[in-house]
């Protein structure tokens, strides 16, 4: 092999080494290169679908958030704040958000009784004997203020009436009985 080396021109030489460094070059593109572009295709490809998964399922993100936030409105408008008590905390919230109100409309309680109340379906019933005076206005938007802010609570009795006589200044008496329901 070196004699045939050595009979070998120069020209033929350098073709020859030539040709090694581009069999050297193809054989380092085809077993180096081109498995790591195919694998960086194959992640661009994974990515762009995953990119695509996800711009497509953000509005599911949103229904779902939506949702969420239907439920938690529909739980505060069936028990408002009180969604969260302990049975034993139900009556003095109830008494104190009626004190609040009274005061925010200028309705004086006179007596406020609350006891248990019977079993319906589910739910345990707790009732309230409300006993309050003030003038037209007062009472009516004291009642409206009910309705706003213990909208979880049903009125169950209701009786208004003129209280004492003249020298009253003409406030009006209300009786009401309120229930409020829980989870059994």
């Amino acid at each position: 092999m070196i004699a045939y080396i050595q009979t070998l021109d120069l020209r033929k030489i350098k073709l020859a080494g030539a040709l090694l460094v581009f069999v050297i070059t193809v054989l380092m593109i085809v077993f180096l290169v081109l498995p790591e572009v195919r694998l960086y295709q194959s992640q661009d490809n994974k990515r762009t679908i995953l990119e695509r998964a996800v711009k497509n399922s953000s509005h599911i993100f949103t229904q779902v958030e939506t949702e969420k936030n239907l439920v938690a409105k529909l739980k505060e408008k069936l028990h408002g704040d009180m969604a969260n008590l302990p049975d034993k905390q139900i009556e003095s919230y109830i008494v104190s958000r009626l004190q609040t109100i009274s005061w925010d409309n200028n309705v004086e309680l006179s007596g406020i009784k609350p006891y248990k109340g019977g079993a319906i379906h589910n739910f345990n019933e707790l009732l309230f004997d409300v006993d309050a005076h003030g003038s037209y206005e007062s009472i009516y938007l004291w009642l409206r203020s009910l309705s706003k802010e213990l909208g979880f609570v049903v009125v169950r009795k209701f009786k208004i009436s003129p209280k004492g006589g003249a020298a009253s200044g003409g406030l009006l008496h209300v009786q009401i009985t309120m229930a409020s329901y829980r989870n059994a």
